[in-house]
């Protein structure tokens, strides 16, 4: 793929100017008429492509963990109850926070691989998570409040057990700076909402 990394570029650089609204209709970082003089290419670079304040706040997840995990398969049931480790760190510039979580469920090795970033032209933060337990791909998108406040964000996750799939609420919560806790809120059948999974980051001395 390296040979056509040239291309590559050219394409998105081509499909953001394309994305910069004409039509008066504005986008919050659109380009403004009054800005031809300002090179397109390089404006556009400096809105979508550079990382943001925004970013910063992924670099408080950066180094190595341990985590105690526990998982409710029902409402009102006993949770199950693992530990593990997570190593994350940042990548591509400081664009991405990438995790590696190591771990056991039911009596067997557990790995997983998540990716969280910035999307500054949709302004929201952005996830994905693969693991050991399935073949797909587990997408969510959200916002980090203000301060202190927790981030939150939203995704569908598949049921493999009632098929279909289920929408699914994350919430992290940063407490300080060696700990942080991730809460996974699932909607079930009856439309209610229960909570999954709680998971304690603690950084490792």
């Amino acid at each position: 793929m390296k040979h056509r990394v040239i291309d590559f570029l050219g394409v998105i650089v081509l499909a953001l100017l394309l994305a910069v609204p004409v039509s008066g209709q504005d986008h919050p970082t659109a380009l403004k008429a009054a800005d031809a003089e300002v090179d397109p290419m390089q404006t556009v670079m400096e809105q979508y492509m550079v990382p943001g304040p925004e970013h910063k706040r992924l670099a408080e997840f950066v180094g190595e963990w341990n985590c105690k995990a526990l998982m409710w398969m029902e409402p009102g049931g006993e949770p199950m109850e693992t530990v593990g480790e997570a190593v994350n760190r940042l990548i591509l510039g400081g664009r991405y926070l990438y995790s590696e979580y190591t771990s056991t469920f039911m009596g067997q090795p557990f790995n997983g691989i998540g990716i969280t970033g910035y999307d500054r032209f949709n302004g929201k933060y952005v996830s994905m998570w693969i693991d050991t337990l399935s073949t797909g791909m587990y997408l969510s998108a959200g916002t980090y409040g203000a301060g202190d406040n927790p981030a939150e964000d939203f995704g569908v996750m598949d049921d493999y057990l009632a098929g279909g799939q289920v929408k699914v609420r994350n919430v992290t919560t940063l407490i300080d700076h060696n700990t942080h806790k991730f809460d996974m809120y699932i909607t079930g059948p009856d439309g209610k909402e229960f909570k999954n999974m709680e998971m304690v980051y603690t950084r490792k001395k």
